[in-house]
């Protein structure tokens, strides 16, 4: 009776051996990775400071203030347009749309320009993000030369304008 326990066990094991071989094997089945981007920019980490022309002393020397904003931009993105917009005060209002412009500020013309650069971003890897295409517009802000100004005192009728203007840079892509 123990030859028969002992040969039942060992046939027993053998059969779940050749069961187990089998379910060593693999299968697989394929599958897409799919990504839909839709490009665009973000306010980079450069802001624009206030262009602070300070005191301009009547007839006095030009005054030049920079300041410099950047955009995050997906790589390879053409930007078509960066303009100005015409002022907060009508008054005062810049010229038309444009990436230059101007106003005036208490009496005093003043222009805006902008210079622009592209910076371009890496690839992505498997594993490590890539990096945008960096925006960097330079903005010149201009009092030239000699201005009288005006002081909106004493018997001048004229409207001496606002002493602040906020102004916007729009980016179109």
């Amino acid at each position: 009776m123990k030859f028969r326990i002992v040969t039942a066990l060992v046939v027993a094991a053998g059969l779940a051996s050749a069961i187990n071989a089998h379910a060593a094997g693999s299968v697989g089945s394929p599958f897409n990775v799919n990504a839909t981007l839709t490009s665009g920019c973000i306010l980079g980490t450069t802001t624009p400071s206030n262009i602070d022309f300070g005191v301009y002393q009547a007839f006095g020397a030009e005054v030049v203030k920079t300041t410099t904003v950047t955009f995050q931009c997906t790589r390879g993105l053409a930007m078509n347009t960066a303009i100005f917009d015409t002022g907060t005060n009508a008054s005062n209002a810049a010229a038309s749309a444009s990436p230059s412009g101007g106003g005036v500020l208490a009496g005093l013309a003043y222009t805006l320009t902008s210079t622009s650069s592209r910076g371009a971003g890496t690839a992505s890897t498997a594993g490590v993000a890539g990096t945008p295409d960096i925006f960097s517009y330079v903005f010149t802000g201009t009092i030239p030369a000699g201005q009288a100004g005006c002081t909106g005192l004493g018997t001048v009728s004229e409207a001496c304008g606002t002493t602040s203007q906020t102004r916007t840079l729009t980016v179109s892509y």
